[in-house]
């Protein structure tokens, strides 16, 4: 049986991915979505809990933005920056 926080949590992140266009704000991909730090908030890093960073992302919008996983890696690496986001 799946906890009523997880189904939370991904309504939440369904929710979340729509309002952020539903894209790679990179490369236009809609697979491997995954939410990136664009301004650091008190849950910068990993290990926070999935609830929690939709939570964090619902309440500070403008400090996240939309990847897919290669996009992600890339702007974590410094190959796409700001400037390249599409959106």
């Amino acid at each position: 049986m799946v906890h009523k926080k997880t189904i939370h949590a991904r309504k939440l992140r369904k929710t979340l991915i729509k309002a952020f266009y539903g894209k790679c704000w990179f490369c236009g991909s809609i697979e491997h979505l995954e939410f990136f730090h664009i301004i650091p908030t008190e849950l910068n890093g990993r290990g926070r809990g999935f609830l929690k960073r939709m939570y964090d992302i619902a309440k500070n919008p403008t400090c996240y933005g939309l990847a897919c996983k290669d996009c992600h890696y890339l702007y974590d690496n410094g190959i796409l920056e700001d400037n390249d986001i599409n959106v």
